[in-house]
């Protein structure tokens, strides 16, 4: 069973196969990254774990975005969970 993101949250760590179904369960357009919407939805349910503002979560994700792309791959969110929730 895939832990929820509030335990992913909790303790920092995330497997590759967490990170895959994690991304998978928003990404709408099945790219393998998150972008516009889909990014909004995943800071929806961090912000509210957080209990902090959506657009706060997305400012501070955008940090580890190692690229220009808009979008945000996997190993950009695994940073965002495992660097910066610490």
């Amino acid at each position: 069973m895939a832990r929820s993101i509030a335990e992913i949250i909790a303790d920092h760590k995330v497997t590759e196969a967490e990170l895959e179904e994690l991304v998978a369960r928003y990404d709408a357009n099945g790219d393998g990254r998150l972008d516009g919407e889909e990014v909004r939805e995943f800071a929806r349910e961090v912000s509210a774990l957080l209990k902090s503002d959506v657009a706060d979560v997305i400012d501070i994700l955008s940090f580890y975005q190692a690229d220009d792309d808009v979008a945000f791959d996997p190993q950009e969110i695994r940073s965002f969970l495992e660097l910066h929730l610490t």
